[in-house]
């Protein structure tokens, strides 16, 4: 590397020159990498909110699974308390529902012999 002292007041305003250069790309770097890290930590807190939600939906899934087996286990025991229950859960739209229909249509046999 020549030393700074050896340079031509040319060589100089042009090394300066090129120094800027490299500063001002160093900078637009930088704040290129902020937006990134700012973007990166704004979808972080997204799938942070998304994965919160999920798991509370899959928790209240896992709760109505639960009560289904259970009322489902006491008309099996001879417990008709719960009827209204089972055929509510098995008037919904979806895996729990069609599963409750299973289980009244089982319960209908068990009841009938």
């Amino acid at each position: 590397m020549v030393s700074p002292e050896n340079l031509s007041t040319d060589e100089l305003l042009l090394k300066i020159k090129s120094l800027k250069y490299e500063l001002e790309e160093v900078k637009q770097q930088k704040a290129d990498l902020e937006i990134m890290i700012e973007s990166i930590a704004e979808h972080s807190s997204e799938l942070n909110n998304l994965y919160f939600k999920k798991n509370q939906e899959l928790l209240l899934y896992i709760e109505q699974v639960k009560q289904l087996v259970a009322v489902t286990q006491n008309r099996l025991d001879g417990d008709s308390s719960d009827s209204e229950v089972l055929e509510r859960i098995a008037a919904r739209n979806d895996e729990i529902g069609e599963i409750a229909q299973v289980f009244l249509i089982i319960d209908k046999r068990f009841t009938a012999s």
